[in-house]
């Protein structure tokens, strides 16, 4: 009688936890594409490893794409940032309310598709872009570090910082 109740238990537990599993997802970010020899360095680790698709990025992150390789950033609230060659990507903050990236050199498009009360901020060597409602822009970083004069912004209603004055 008690194996009866205890198997009974057994494949109730293992019949719901696909459903438990499903219902925590991917965590608030993920990587949503790969083309080419991504590369990614979890915060707890010191090496860098072939990226794989839906990897949940958490705080400390890094992402590389090398060489004509391209990668996606998705939250879970449906905002973007895809990059392109030769770029690479700290992830500094993840957050229900919050994202916040590192973009060290090349090219960045970002579309927010973010709720009211939600903040995504782009850094770059010399400057910061905060938003805080749907946008698109991009944001080009030039070899040396220097913000390139063709980063734009689109229909932006946040802050602009470059060399710590607002633009």
């Amino acid at each position: 009688m008690k194996t009866k109740t205890a198997t009974k238990i057994f494949l109730l537990f293992i019949l719901l936890l696909p459903a438990y599993a499903a219902a925590t997802g991917f965590g608030e970010l993920r990587l949503s594409l790969i083309e080419g020899d991504v590369l990614i360095r979890s915060a707890d680790t010191s090496e860098w490893r072939p990226a794989v698709i839906n990897f949940p990025f958490r705080d400390g992150d890094q992402l590389w794409v090398p060489e004509e390789g391209r990668a996606e950033v998705e939250s879970r609230r449906g905002s973007v940032i895809r990059i392109d060659e030769e770029t690479a990507l700290d992830i500094l903050t993840v957050d229900n309310d919050a994202l916040q990236f590192c973009l060290d050199m090349e090219l960045a498009y970002v579309n927010v598709n973010g709720e009211r009360g939600t903040t995504l901020q782009m850094d770059t060597p010399l400057s910061s872009i905060w938003v805080y409602e749907r946008t698109k822009f991009s944001v080009d970083v030039s070899n040396n570090g220097d913000t390139d004069k063709r980063t734009s912004a689109i229909n932006l209603d946040g802050i602009i910082f470059s060399n710590k004055e607002a633009i």
